[in-house]
C-alpha cells in the first residue's frame, strides 16, 4: 500500500512539473532541467508567477525560510508579502525559565546561548538590561582613574606601553575625554589671554600671544566667544539702506560678521529612531546632476538613511529620489514626489 501511494505521488509530481516552465521546474527542483526539455523539443515561457501554495507560506515562516522552500530570493518574498498585506512572521518569544536565568553570568554569553539554543544578543540583553547581571567573563578591561590620569601627560605610545593597551585604545579614550595629546611645548591659556578673545581679530591676537591663528580660533570657539566687533544700532540702520545706496560706506570703519553653522543631527537620527523610515535632502547649487546624485549617495552612506532627495540648480528641473540600493528615480514635480515618498513609507511597514 505504501508503495502504491509513493507511485501515485510520483505520478502527480511528474504531471505537475510537466505543466511548468523550465525556469519554474529548475527553481522547484533546485537544478537545471532546461536541457532535458530542449531534447524533448517542447517550448516553454520563462514566466515566474506566484503559485497558491507559495502564497500560503507567506507570513507562516520567515522570508528567508519561504525563499528556501520556494527557490526564490528572500527579497522577492518580502516584496510579495508586503504587496499582499501579509504581516511578517513573528513567533511568540520563548519565555525564560528560572533554570535558564541561573546560567546567566556564570558562563560566557556565547556558551549560554549555545546551551539554551538562543541568540547571543538575546542572552546579553536578558543578562544586562533585564536582570542587571554584570559580565564577569568579558575580555574588556575597564579604565581606572589612575590610567585616566596618565592620558595627555606622556606620548600616546608610551602610555600604551605602560598600561599594556593598544595605542588606538589610548588615542580613542583620550579623544573621548577631550584631552590634548602630549606636547612638551604646550602653553596653557591664561585668564588675561581669554579676556582678549573676540575683542580683536584672531590674526592680531595670534601675533600678540605668539600662538598659531588656528589655536586662537579654536580657543575662542570653545569658549563660545564671537569674533570681531558687535554690530551697533547705527550700523544696522546703515545695512537697511544698502538696497537704496548700493553699498556700505567704508567711512564707518571695519565691520566683521561671523556665521555659525547649524549643527547637523541627521547622522544621529538612526540611533534615536532605529525602525523609522528616514529621508534626507540635498539641495545643491554647484556642479551637475551626476554630482548632486553622488552627494546624495554620500549622505545615505554616512547617515544610514533610507533615501535622499536631490534637487537644486545642480540637479536641474524636478527631483531625484536616491535609495539605498543605488537607484535614482527622477520625479517631475512636488505632487509626484509626495506620492513616491508615501510609497516608500508604506513599503517599510
Amino acid at each position: 500500500m505504501a508503495g502504491g501511494n509513493k507511485t501515485q505521488s510520483a505520478k502527480v509530481a511528474k504531471e505537475y512539473l510537466a505543466a511548468k516552465s523550465s525556469r519554474d521546474s529548475a527553481r522547484l527542483l533546485g537544478r537545471a532541467v532546461g536541457g532535458r526539455r530542449r531534447r524533448l523539443r517542447r517550448s516553454y515561457t520563462f514566466s515566474n508567477p506566484w503559485e497558491s501554495w507559495e502564497i500560503r507560506l507567506l507570513g507562516k515562516h520567515t522570508d528567508q525560510e519561504v525563499g528556501r522552500l520556494t527557490g526564490r530570493r528572500s527579497s522577492a518574498v518580502t516584496v510579495q508579502r508586503k504587496k499582499l498585506g501579509v504581516k511578517a512572521f513573528n513567533p511568540p518569544a520563548k519565555k525564560w525559565t528560572a533554570r535558564e536565568d541561573a546560567l546567566l553570568g556564570r558562563f560566557p554569553d556565547a556558551e549560554v546561548a549555545r546551551r539554551l539554543g538562543r541568540t547571543v544578543v538575546g542572552v546579553a540583553f536578558r543578562r544586562r538590561l533585564v536582570l542587571g547581571i554584570p559580565n564577569h567573563h568579558s575580555k574588556l578591561r575597564r579604565w581606572t582613574p589612575g590610567e585616566y590620569s596618565l592620558l595627555g601627560t606622556l606620548p600616546d605610545a608610551e602610555v600604551a606601553r605602560r598600561l599594556g593597551r593598544s595605542i588606538e585604545a589610548v588615542i580613542g579614550r583620550r579623544n573621548v575625554r577631550r584631552i590634548h595629546s602630549f606636547d612638551p611645548e604646550h602653553r596653557a591659556w591664561t585668564p588675561a589671554e581669554d579676556k582678549l578673545l573676540g575683542t580683536l581679530p584672531d590674526a592680531e591676537l595670534a601675533r600678540r600671544f605668539d600662538r598659531p591663528p588656528g589655536a586662537v580660533v579654536n580657543r575662542r570657539r570653545r569658549l563660545g566667544i564671537l569674533s570681531g566687533r558687535l554690530w551697533t544700532p547705527a550700523e544696522d540702520a546703515i545695512l537697511r539702506t544698502v538696497s537704496n545706496a548700493g553699498k556700505i560706506s567704508t567711512r564707518e570703519g571695519t565691520l566683521l560678521a561671523e556665521f555659525t553653522p547649524t549643527p547637523k543631527i541627521i547622522r544621529e537620527l538612526r540611533g534615536w529612531f532605529p525602525r523609522a523610515r528616514l529621508v534626507g535632502w540635498k539641495y545643491e547649487m554647484d556642479g551637475d546632476r551626476a554630482m548632486a546624485i553622488q552627494r546624495a549617495e554620500t549622505q545615505l552612506a554616512e547617515s544610514n538613511t533610507d533615501a535622499c532627495v536631490a534637487n537644486g540648480a545642480a540637479y536641474g528641473v524636478g527631483f531625484g529620489l536616491v535609495t539605498k540600493n543605488g537607484d535614482c528615480r527622477h520625479i517631475r514635480n512636488p505632487r509626484a514626489l509626495y506620492a513616491a515618498l508615501n510609497q516608500l513609507i508604506e513599503a517599510g511597514k
